[in-house]
């Protein structure tokens, strides 16, 4: 049963800390090519409004 949880930990813990932020990292990459328009403009406002408030959460978390 312990081995479960551990296998479990490792499996969430490498979706948390890789996947998430390779995912973040390239959205962002996305908007940073549609943002010479106002609509892309808006887009990468979105983003980065977006990112602030994960690092908040983040750093309220820890």
């Amino acid at each position: 049963m312990l081995e479960l949880f551990i296998l479990l930990g490792l499996i969430i813990s490498t979706v948390y800390f890789v996947l998430l932020p390779y995912i973040h990292e390239r959205s962002h990459q996305d908007f940073n090519l549609s943002a010479s328009t106002p609509q892309g403009r808006l887009l990468y406002q979105q983003a980065n409004l977006r990112s602030m408030m994960e690092d908040l959460e983040f750093d309220f978390l820890t």
